[in-house]
């Protein structure tokens, strides 16, 4: 991983990790979502399937607060090599937003 980046509401929170995500998390005064920062682990398996931030026993009629966090408020790119480096992906939430 080279980069992250987290925006809420449009403002930059700064990086994907503990101190960002918890400054997301408290704005939410419903719920308080898990939270996985990857650690700085610079390598990931190329099956590693896990949510970044989640409910456990998620409903989307009780957890209206984290739907509209993650569909409309939240921004997150993540810019990564591959294990081979020199090339430069980037992964982004919305990809909406992908040009």
């Amino acid at each position: 991983m080279i980069e992250t980046r987290l925006t809420l509401d449009g403002g930059q929170i700064g990086k994907f990790d503990e101190s960002g995500v918890n400054k997301v998390r408290d704005k939410l005064t419903t719920v308080r979502p898990a939270a996985v920062t990857l650690g700085g682990n610079p390598f990931l398996a190329t099956d590693y399937n896990q949510f970044l931030l989640r409910i456990e026993r998620f409903d989307p009629d009780t957890h209206l607060e984290f739907v509209d966090l993650i569909r409309d408020r939240l921004a997150i790119e993540i810019h990564y090599e591959s294990v081979y480096g020199g090339e430069v992906f980037t992964a982004r939430h919305p990809q909406a937003d992908v040009p």
